[in-house]
């Protein structure tokens, strides 16, 4: 039944982006304290699955700055810090008036009792803090280049700031060697004990998937080899390893109350075996 219904789920969107007829182009609007100015849009950037938007500058710290007028940026963490960071349970911002140099360690990350701190990725004064991550912590993740953002800052020597920063190719190379260095990272029995297998998903295992046309073509879902509820997690990885990035959206899962659960010693064994087998074909 669950597999009918994936199906189902499927040829509504293909049928939807069909009659669409067109590229779907994404614009990441930047939430200001008085007012909201959209961003230009962009068609984005994946790299090694991680959003990548052309119209900013990265730091090799992974926070981002995005000019808005000749000397004032808004800055940020990249989508690879905001995954790596998980959920976090309080942000430490810069307040206003208050001077920072690029390099220098400004925001603070708090989770689980331990900290991490982030570094400006351009100098200035700060003029604007964002309210809204300070109470929403969750922002970050959600929304890394929109509502997640830092503070604003007039820099005066803007144009230095940036001659230190990365764009275009030098930042996709750059982050395609980060998210390399973080698999090798991985011990190698993770692909046995990790539920993800080193990839960046919180949950591999969530039943409400939607997938676009492009992703269901590239990652050749009629190869797929599970039968049982691995495919949640076979889809999901293939997915990332083609490139594409997941989204995930927090729900509220209640445990069953009718009927009896579908679960069987067929799909326990099925996904003992082909889970750990992914990170080999």
């Amino acid at each position: 039944m669950t597999v009918i219904l994936m199906l189902a789920m499927f040829a509504i969107f293909l049928s939807i982006d069909y009659f669409r007829k067109g590229k779907e182009v994404t614009s990441s609007v930047e939430i200001g304290e008085e007012s909201a100015a959209s961003a230009p849009r962009l068609a984005r950037t994946i790299v090694a699955g991680f959003d990548l938007p052309e119209n900013r500058r990265y730091h090799p710290g992974h926070t981002w700055a995005l000019q808005e007028s000749p000397t004032l940026v808004r800055v940020g963490l990249d989508d690879f810090g905001a995954r790596l960071a998980g959920k976090i349970d309080e942000i430490t911002l810069p307040k206003r008036g208050q001077w920072v140099r690029q390099g220098q360690k400004f925001v603070t990350l708090r989770r689980d009792g331990q900290s991490a701190e982030l570094v400006s990725p351009v100098e200035g004064e700060v003029t604007g803090v964002n309210e809204a991550l300070l109470s929403d912590a969750t922002l970050l993740n959600s929304d890394p280049y929109g509502q997640g953002w830092f503070v604003s800052i007039i820099s005066p020597d803007l144009p230095i700031s940036f001659r230190n920063l990365l764009n275009g190719t030098l930042a996709r190379k750059w982050m395609a060697d980060a998210a390399s260095r973080l698999q090798m990272r991985v011990p190698s029995l993770a692909g046995v004990v990790a539920q993800d297998g080193g990839v960046a998903v919180h949950d591999l295992t969530g039943g409400f998937k939607c997938f676009r046309r492009e992703v269901l073509e590239a990652i050749h879902f009629d190869s797929v080899r599970s039968q049982g509820y691995a495919f949640q997690v076979e889809l999901t990885y293939r997915a990332v390893r083609a490139g594409f990035r997941v989204v995930e959206v927090p729900i509220v899962f209640r445990e069953r109350q009718r009927g009896q659960s579908k679960m069987s010693w067929r799909i326990a064994v099925e996904a003992i075996w082909l889970v750990p087998g992914l990170r080999f074909s």
